[in-house]
């Protein structure tokens, strides 16, 4: 499962991860994740606040852990 698969399949919450994920499924320059390291870098990029930063860790976190 890519990680915007997991996105979809999430679903927003009434959450800062929820946010993060709304965020995410509408932004069409989400480049093609695959590792905490590239989604950091490209918040960072975007200038995203420090409680989106986390908010996508936490997302990142539980995709990571679909992936055993």
């Amino acid at each position: 499962m890519t990680f915007r698969q997991f996105l979809r399949s999430r679903g927003v919450t009434d959450d800062a991860a929820g946010d993060f994920v709304a965020d995410a499924l509408e932004d069409r320059t989400l480049p093609r994740i695959k590792s905490w390291d590239v989604l950091e870098g490209y918040m960072r990029c975007r200038h995203a606040i420090p409680d989106a930063i986390e908010a996508a860790r936490e997302v990142w976190a539980e995709y990571s852990a679909t992936l055993g």
